[in-house]
């Protein structure tokens, strides 16, 4: 089992499926690779899916809180340069008036289908390209942006495993993700 919550369970074959066919839904949709998207969704085996799908295409995910203010996603949403807020239907209605910006995803068409086509290989990120932008606190002021490079997340990810940190090459470890999307350790999590 590669990743499960309180409904389902997916092996790793299945998540990459998912995260193929959403990268499709995406591409379909115009986003491409560079492209900035906020993903609007609460701590579930569909924002793993979307977030993988996001990175696959060579975009730049920006996680936001479905619990947060819509003043504050709205702050988010403008400042990050967003082109669109991926949600499902059971979170678009806490979008208010940025509805018009969101892709509204319907997690169960994915569910048991075969991978869809796949989308030219070219289009793959270069190391300086963002693969997500996570907004602090805002404590003092207004959030600020912390972009992070597709170099930086691989340095990160590889770290991890080659100092063997965590444990996280031995499969049989398992690891319960409870950060919010929107904090950095969230990442460690995935």
């Amino acid at each position: 089992i590669a990743i499960s919550d309180k409904t389902t369970s997916l092996t790793y074959g299945q998540l990459n499926a998912l995260s193929d066919n959403i990268k499709y839904y995406l591409f379909k949709n115009n986003i491409r690779p560079k492209d900035k998207i906020c993903l609007f969704f609460p701590n579930s085996i569909n924002l793993v899916a979307s977030i993988l799908a996001v990175l696959k295409l060579g975009a730049c995910y920006i996680p936001v809180d479905v619990t947060y203010p819509i003043d504050r996603i709205e702050y988010i949403v403008h400042n990050s340069s967003s082109k669109h807020i991926l949600t499902d239907s059971e979170n678009i209605e806490k979008l208010g008036i940025l509805r018009s910006l969101s892709l509204n995803i319907n997690f169960k068409n994915f569910s048991n289908s075969e991978t869809v086509q796949d989308i030219n290989e070219d289009m793959l990120p270069s190391p300086k390209d963002l693969a997500y932008i996570i907004y602090t606190s805002g404590s003092t002021g207004n959030p600020k942006g912390v972009r992070i490079s597709y170099r930086n997340l691989d340095t990160f990810t590889r770290n991890l495993i080659d100092k063997k940190l965590y444990h996280l090459s031995d499969p049989a470890n398992r690891y319960l993700a409870f950060a919010s999307i929107s904090f950095d350790a969230s990442i460690l999590e995935l």
